[in-house]
């Protein structure tokens, strides 16, 4: 791929692995708009109109106001230098992309982080929400979930207490988080759990989750809890949590999911590795083995038992 006058705009021509975009990265889709964000750029001003690269917008806030929901409209942005993006970003509508505009790894990420509070929060509405390449650190919770079938792909989690916490409704089915769908991510460093499920005082919580091909390391909580948040009871209905590194080095609890026994049904934890030498029910705290499957993991010492509960 070519770039574009990367030196002034920072934007890649080329596919850049996405489908339904031409060769410069514009929509095929009729009605469907790309905005450029890049606030490093000289021509950055939140006034224009985004569409054009070499005359971005300044916040990546105005890039998704500008979006319209459902029309599948995409959101780049440009990360140059160490420099972050100080906002705390909230989305209520539909089918919108959020995208680095040269995804990378590790450092390198899109940084969103804001002073105080969330660094995302996908709300009611915001259904069928993409996001590639990007860290979002906050000091309650990094990302906050609510809307249904949410993909992000090679993305960093963190901050000074939960990193991703779904949220749970008592109003509406397709706004519970479920569906999520989390690829090739880091989920790390967060002061309290890395990612916190369900909420007592909210009885809908999210279903049919995908958490593939993640790290997750140095949470000061559990990795992944329903513990923390008003005696929470959630369901962990087809949830899939397979082929991740659980990385912290003899953790005292990486999955803490008793709490969801009696709806836990279709509940998969396969292929993935513990950096512990002597796993035991103590950092693995499981629902009932009759409606969970414990397949194919393993810890410092070789491949753990293949059985429905795992000890």
């Amino acid at each position: 791929m070519l770039p574009v006058n990367i030196g002034q705009t920072g934007f890649i021509r080329g596919p850049l692995g996405f489908r339904g975009v031409d060769e410069w990265g514009r929509s095929l889709h009729s009605d469907a708009k790309i905005f450029y964000v890049d606030k490093s750029s000289l021509g950055a001003n939140d006034a224009n109109d985004g569409t054009d690269p070499n005359y971005p917008l300044l916040t990546i806030q105005q890039g998704l106001d500008n979006c319209v929901s459902g029309r599948g409209d995409t959101v780049y942005v440009v990360r140059r230098g160490t420099s972050a993006y100080a906002e705390n970003l909230t989305l209520s509508k539909a089918r919108v992309s959020l995208r680095a505009a040269l995804p990378t790894g590790n450092a390198q990420r899109v940084a969103v982080v804001p002073a105080a509070g969330v660094a995302l929060d996908l709300q009611n509405g915001a259904l069928s929400f993409v996001c590639e390449g990007f860290r979002f650190y906050g000091t309650t919770f990094s990302v906050q979930l609510a809307a249904d079938g949410p993909l992000f792909y090679n993305c960093d989690f963190s901050g000074d207490d939960v990193g991703v916490r779904f949220m749970g409704t008592n109003v509406d089915t397709n706004n519970t988080g479920s569906g999520a769908h989390f690829e090739r991510c880091l989920i790390r460093e967060c002061g309290g759990i890395g990612m916190r499920v369900g909420n007592a005082a909210l009885m809908l919580h999210a279903t049919n989750v995908n958490i593939r091909d993640c790290q997750f390391y140095g949470n000061v909580g559990a990795d992944i809890s329903d513990t923390g948040e008003n005696g929470a009871n959630p369901y962990w209905y087809q949830w899939h949590i397979h082929g991740n590194y659980f990385m912290t080095t003899a953790k005292a609890v990486y999955l803490d999911m008793e709490g969801g026994d009696a709806l836990a049904t279709g509940l998969m934890i396969s292929g993935n590795f513990f950096n512990h030498l002597n796993l035991t029910a103590s950092e693995i705290i499981l629902p009932d083995a009759a409606v969970a499957a414990f397949i194919g993991n393993m810890d410092g010492s070789g491949m753990l038992t293949n059985a429905l509960a795992p000890f």
